[in-house]
């Protein structure tokens, strides 16, 4: 195996440019593919390099250099640019005194500032291996993955994951940040889950809570960080307790689980594996976890300016995903009855998302285009543009407090259409529910047909009023009630502001044949630059939450220039 170690320098007293042989002891290589594996099955899938990389070593004014062994040392600045062999990424060394071998160690002494494709780390003292991309740095600081970690100690592991010791963490920009956890010892992962230890929650310069642990995924930002207690007429005041058992690009394994006051302990736990290819950084497989509280669902998702936690765009890549869930005493939203509750033990299914491979249209977007988006042009008979999606799923049920169980093998549609202009600023998008199922215990069908339209008004950038119907047909019995029709004809009106500094939420929902409404939705939120905190309140669960997220970095700006 070659290694080529080329030297640009201002210094004419060297002259050569030699390629140099390096062997790699076979035990070494054993070990360093069975420590690989282990950690791969822990934190995803980890390519370890067993090459030397290429060395380019120059900005010095002394140098040692003996060609036999592929030794340099410096006790002077010195740049060394180390190449990956197989992906040709570079990480850059900046050193006020270096020693050691490209294909061995290299430690430095001093000030130190290392660059790698996901960040800069600066610190002291550092021992490198160049092979396998791992090592120590002292007195570190990164910005990585979004997030900004400092560390007594930042190591470097295999698969670019950062072990801190004695760290502070945010994601905050501010030189003063909105908030920052402390951690004995934190792990940053490369899709931005973060798994902590000894944590301590701070706003500002406030200590707030103290956890034995964390683990959350910061990339697309946090709802709830901590565990926020919330109040309904169901539950009685209660503390919901989440976390991720593991979290990467094609897979995700979390559980939530709710300790009441009048309730035994709820709880979910979900998980989901892609089956399928998915974009290079694609969020983590989020599951059907919502289908748990929502399984009559609408098929529309709600728009930024309507709800401040508006889903991710990543939401409707083309993905295929196997996914399982256990619930336990899971309330569910019905309009009818406010008790009912579904054990889950367990229901198995695969979801084909976003089949078409399309994506939403919003019209704040730069690239949006009203002459092709029209509800009258051609575009809205062309099924590219609109989202389909596929559930296929199994499981044995327990409804409560009627004591109804069963197996049931369900097949679902659900399709949304992009926003179309009517005149601007008013728009409309369509959506439709298909599910049937087959239950097990009284041998029947049962298929509910919901086609629903939205007409919204963009009243500012930031600014939206809307109003949609939704039509549930039924046909066949099911033994369940969470998963019969509830409303025949709903009716919802809504208004929702994303400022730069509040957000709001008011909505209301109508049932047209008892000619009542059964909800009304309040909701407040004070914007900061890095998190919002603020109270939602549902009149038909007599249910008050806390609001407490933390918001993806520069999210404010953004709001703040529309």
């Amino acid at each position: 195996m070659t290694n080529n170690l080329r030297i640009t320098y201002s210094n004419p007293n060297i002259k050569r440019f030699p390629s140099i042989r390096h062997r790699i002891n076979p035990l070494a290589f054993a070990i360093a593919f069975m420590i690989a594996s282990a950690t791969a099955f822990a934190a995803g899938k980890i390519t370890l390099n067993t090459k030397p990389p290429d060395v380019i070593i120059d900005q010095f004014k002394q140098l040692t250099w003996q060609p036999e062994t592929n030794y340099f040392q410096s006790n002077s600045p010195v740049r060394i640019i180390l190449i990956d062999p197989d992906t040709g990424e570079k990480t850059i060394i900046l050193a006020d005194n270096v020693e050691g071998s490209a294909s061995q160690t290299i430690t430095v002494k001093g000030h130190l500032t290392l660059t790698r494709p996901e960040g800069d780390l600066v610190g002291e003292d550092m021992t490198f291996n160049p092979v396998d991309h791992t090592g120590i740095i002292h007195n570190a600081k990164t910005d990585a993955y979004n997030i900004f970690l400092k560390g007594k100690i930042i190591q470097l592991l295999p698969g670019n994951i950062l072990l801190a010791k004695d760290a502070v963490f945010t994601t905050c920009r501010l030189k003063h940040p909105d908030y920052h956890i402390t951690a004995k010892e934190v792990r940053v992962y490369p899709n931005g889950k973060v798994v902590g230890k000894g944590i301590t929650f701070w706003l500002g310069p406030s200590r707030i809570i103290s956890l034995p642990s964390l683990e959350k995924t910061f990339a697309p930002g946090v709802q709830n960080p901590i565990p926020i207690p919330g109040y309904s007429k169901q539950n009685g005041l209660a503390i919901p307790l989440s976390g991720d058992v593991f979290t990467n690009t094609n897979r995700s394994m979390f559980y939530n689980i709710n300790i009441a006051v009048k309730q035994s302990p709820q709880g979910i736990i979900s998980f989901a594996q892609d089956i399928a290819h998915v974009p290079q950084g694609a969020y983590p497989p989020s599951g059907q976890a919502y289908r748990a509280s929502q399984p009559l669902g609408s098929a529309l998702q709600p728009l930024p300016m309507m709800n401040i936690n508006a889903p991710s765009p990543t939401l409707f890549l083309h993905r295929t995903t196997l996914y399982g869930l256990i619930t336990k005493g899971t309330f569910v939203d019905n309009r009818e009855r406010t008790n009912i509750q579904v054990d889950r033990l367990p229901d198995i299914g695969v979801h084909f998302g976003n089949i078409l491979n399309s994506r939403q249209v919003n019209p704040t977007d730069p690239n949006f285009s009203e002459e092709t988006h029209s509800v009258f042009g051609t575009s809205f008979l062309n099924p590219a543009e609109w989202i389909v999606s596929a559930d296929i799923n199994g499981g044995y049920f327990r409804e409560q407090p009627d004591h109804v169980t069963s197996g049931r093998f369900s097949e679902g549609l659900d399709i949304s259409s992009p926003l179309y202009v009517l005149a601007n600023p008013f728009y409309i998008r369509y959506g439709m529910t298909l599910h049937t199922s087959y239950y097990s215990k009284t041998h029947t069908n049962y298929t509910l047909f919901s086609p629903e339209a939205e007409m919204d008004w963009v009243v500012r950038p930031n600014t939206l009023l809307s109003a949609s119907y939704r039509l549930q047909q039924d046909f066949g019995k099911t033994p369940f009630l969470f998963d019969h029709k509830d409303v025949p004809h709903e009716v919802d009106f809504n208004y929702g502001c994303l400022a730069a500094h509040w957000g709001y939420n008011f909505g209301v929902r109508y049932d047209v044949q008892r000619w009542r409404a059964f909800d009304t939705i309040l909701g407040i939120k004070k914007r900061f630059d890095c998190m919002e905190v603020g109270l939602a309140y549902h009149t038909r669960y007599e249910g008050l939450d806390v609001i407490f997220n933390l918001l993806p970095t520069g999210t404010k700006s953004t709001s703040s220039n529309q």
